[in-house]
């Protein structure tokens, strides 16, 4: 197996799990578009994967950057609209809380999916780091809506 196509599987893998975490635990009847486009850029990633795993992998890399920008512009509205509506602090609150619950299960493993191989430091260090993030601005918004 070349290193560009267990790369490819990575991201195929990662783009799919987080684009299910999000839908999961938003709980949400209908998919968001965004993650519509991650669903669907993963079935074009299994295809292309096939016959070209550079390409898989670039293409991967593009629908995990498309699903980021999306999902940034998104909760900075939230963020926008927390301030005043209630219904949008709680939509931003389980969107921060899915994503800190996929960085610790990420943490905890399963390492079998990974190919048995461990993070590497620098990617341990991101994700506490991140993690930190999102537990000090979920504390905020469960301060601001009186849960302390």
């Amino acid at each position: 197996m070349t290193s560009s196509m267990s790369m490819a599987k990575f991201w195929a893998f990662f783009v799919a799990v987080a684009a299910y975490q999000y839908w999961r635990w938003t709980k949400e009847k209908k998919r968001p578009p965004e993650i519509e486009a991650v669903l669907e850029g993963a079935k074009r990633i299994r295809k292309l994967q096939k016959t070209d795993p550079a390409a898989a992998e670039r293409l991967a890399k593009s629908v995990f950057e498309q699903f980021e920008r999306d999902r940034e512009q998104r909760r900075e509205a939230l963020r926008v609209s927390a301030a005043t509506d209630p219904s949008a602090m709680r939509a931003l609150r389980a969107e921060l809380a899915a994503d800190l619950d996929a960085i610790r299960s990420t943490q905890r493993g399963p390492r079998w999916a990974l190919g048995a191989t461990p993070l590497p430091n620098d990617e341990r260090v991101a994700l506490e780091r991140d993690a930190r993030t999102l537990e000090s601005e979920i504390a905020a918004l469960d301060r601001r809506a009186g849960k302390s």
